[in-house]
């Protein structure tokens, strides 16, 4: 078993809510790595996420709030991406079990994109494989976290900053919850 950190960001009364309780979510179709709870391993990414927050997902921050949570990955129920025999594995599954179900039409998609697609694969991934957690690395160019009169200089030496973000599935999973941190206004 390893454990590792995680960091959400939310509102100071849905984290109130989540440590008397437990995580839930809204299920998409476009969700990033599936269907679950979404956690930041950087946690300056979980704050500064409290101040630009994705309106597509119905959260409004008055009051930003850092949860730090302790995510529990069992061997052969998490997926790392990051890590390249995971990835190969990740990419086996897709190109052998995945996509040939994709193209009989087996997963009703109410629109083919991309977003969907990796959406119903990781949540695929959960069902068949029980995979409880993926952790995967995305790089956002068009995304500024710095302040805007570097944003732009960023990108003239080619190096771009690469965010990690973890799903998880299910509340087994998180063995820790607490508030680690209430966002101050600027």
């Amino acid at each position: 078993m390893i454990k590792i950190e995680g960091y959400h960001g939310t509102d100071l009364e849905c984290a109130q809510k989540i440590v008397n309780t437990e995580f839930s979510f809204n299920y998409s179709e476009t969700h990033w790595l599936g269907n679950g709870s979404y956690f930041f391993i950087d946690e300056s990414l979980a704050k500064w996420w409290t101040h630009n927050p994705s309106k597509r997902f119905g959260v409004k921050v008055n009051t930003g709030a850092i949860l730090k949570c302790t995510i529990l990955l069992k061997e052969g129920h998490y997926l790392d991406l990051r890590n390249l025999q995971h990835f190969e594995f990740m990419v086996k599954v897709y190109y052998e079990e995945f996509l040939p179900k994709l193209k009989e039409g087996v997963f009703k998609l109410t629109k083919v994109n991309i977003p969907r697609i990796r959406c119903a694969f990781c949540d695929f991934l959960n069902t068949r494989y029980d995979i409880g957690v993926i952790i995967a690395n995305f790089s956002e160019p068009e995304q500024s976290y710095l302040p805007i009169e570097y944003a732009t200089s960023n990108s003239l030496l080619n190096l771009f900053y690469i965010e990690t973000q973890m799903c998880v599935f299910d509340n087994k999973y998180i063995s820790r919850k607490e508030i680690c941190y209430i966002v101050k206004e600027d």
